[in-house]
């Protein structure tokens, strides 16, 4: 597992500071996912690179399965294994095998136990028919997959990964969330990702970080639950005779904020299930979205709410 407590950074330039990770804890269970979310520039990428021991931190600890990696700063190179978004950690000359090999040597592996875990990672992706392509040939999702398999070679207990899917297309995106879901079995994932629909998926907890703070650390259930994502709302377009019908609409316990004048008489509303009877019973309606609450309107709502 993964804990980090109280952990800051602040990068020094030439003419002011900037605290990238402030105070920061939170914690990666075995045998769960954890999602990373914040907007760019939050301190997703320098917090990675501390527990990965690449960036060291102004202070706090990180303990990896119960190690701080002050008493043995080694530790992250065999204990974790990090694919980082836009590293470019592939060489388009190399085939498929050959780079599996180079960096399964550097990470000290050899003789069997090498072609085994080869072997493994290649039947894994299902790319054993690509082993002896050029890495430059394959597809900008075959090389994301490629840097996946790098990382698991020394079958680390602990996989970060940055934007996963970046780049894939939807039936290897599938593929990679099958493969997330089937990892975190046995290992502790944590995945930072904008593909909402990929947290929701396979994700067991959610932190969300904003401009270096953690601002939520909760169970994707319990986000669920306090956000209610099961509560459908609809969007209606109707016709009305009055020129001004937010009056009756305030009448019926509407918010004022979600009525929005398309034209003279032509109006869109948000509501819940509960008034959609009261709408289509008092005016003409144009036409009428089911939609439900979701992990990007959670997000935002969150985001927007700490920057008031």
């Amino acid at each position: 597992m993964i804990k980090v407590k109280g952990i800051s950074k602040t990068f020094i330039t030439k003419n002011n500071s900037i605290k990238a990770v402030d105070n920061v804890d939170f914690n990666c269970r075995k045998g769960e996912v954890t999602a990373l979310l914040g907007p760019n520039g939050a301190g997703k990428t320098t917090l990675i690179k501390m527990i990965c021991g690449i960036t060291i931190a102004d202070k706090g600890d990180i303990f990896i399965n119960g190690i701080n990696i002050k008493e043995d700063p080694t530790l992250p190179a065999s204990q974790v294994g990090v694919v980082l978004e836009h590293a470019r950690n592939v060489y388009q000359y190399l085939s498929v095998k050959d780079t599996l090999e180079y960096f399964g040597l550097l990470n000290g592996l050899k003789g069997q136990i090498l072609n085994e875990r080869i072997e493994y990672v290649l039947d894994l992706f299902q790319l054993s028919e690509k082993q002896n392509s050029k890495v430059g040939s394959l597809s900008r999702g075959m090389q994301q997959q490629l840097s996946i398999m790098i990382a698991l070679l020394k079958d680390p207990p602990i996989l970060i990964l940055d934007e996963p899917t970046l780049g894939l297309d939807v039936m290897n995106s599938i593929k990679t969330k099958e493969l997330i879901k089937f990892l975190s079995q046995e290992k502790t994932i944590l995945l930072t990702t904008h593909t909402m629909e990929l947290i929701e998926a396979v994700s067991d907890q959610v932190a969300i970080i904003r401009a270096g703070k953690i601002i939520k650390n909760e169970s994707l259930e319990d986000l669920k639950q306090e956000y209610d994502l099961s509560k459908e709302t609809f969007k209606i377009s109707f016709h009305s005779p009055s020129p001004n019908p937010l009056p009756e609409l305030l009448a019926l316990g509407l918010d004022e904020e979600a009525l929005t004048a398309k034209s003279d008489s032509v109006y869109e509303v948000e509501v819940n299930s509960e008034l959609v009877g009261l709408i289509l019973g008092k005016y003409e309606v144009l036409s009428i979205e089911k939609e439900a609450t979701s992990m990007e309107s959670i997000f935002v709502d969150l985001i927007e709410k700490q920057g008031d």
